[in-house]
């Protein structure tokens, strides 16, 4: 890709809705009898990006699944979800196109920016959302964006936070 198209990708995002389309907070019985504060995190992410060049349109929905873990790094049986999704207006959008044959895709450059921003803004969506419970407020751990870009979309994403 050009440089220059390279300098253009953040003038060119412009991030126009972010929704949270499902939470769920999780406390079990057992937990609420002993209850014992998460001494790490097991952090299961899913993404799914789409895009339609013609209408200058990007889609990001990132799913977490965050579970509270003992020192043994056994369940607690307290978890969180949350889905966010965020529709993004991108600017001449066809121009960061990459032609395979019959599909479409999007460069990697773009894909990534539009990834770390909804990546960094869900960062504080999940902080506030498990603020006053039992998680005491939920740090997502800072990531290599290109890296989780590249991982099967099939495969959930796995972060270990001790």
């Amino acid at each position: 890709m050009k440089e220059e198209l390279l300098k253009d990708i953040p003038r060119d995002i412009n991030l126009v809705e972010v929704s949270a389309i499902n939470s769920n907070l999780y406390s079990s019985d057992s937990y609420l009898e002993n209850r014992v504060r998460p001494t790490s995190l097991e952090i299961k992410v899913e993404k799914n990006l789409g895009f339609s060049p013609e209408e200058e349109l990007a889609k990001c929905l990132l799913n977490f699944e965050i579970s509270g873990l003992d020192k043994s790094n056994e369940p607690l049986g307290i978890n969180f979800q949350i889905g966010i999704e965020f529709f993004f207006k991108v600017n001449e959008l066809t121009k960061y196109a990459i032609k395979e044959g019959t599909k479409t895709q999007i460069s990697a450059e773009l894909g990534s920016s539009i990834l770390a921003i909804a990546y960094s803004t869900s960062r504080g969506i999940v902080l506030e959302r498990t603020n006053n419970t039992f998680f005491n407020g939920i740090i997502l751990p800072v990531i290599n964006v290109a890296e989780f870009l590249r991982e099967d979309p099939k495969e959930n994403s796995v972060i270990e936070n001790g």
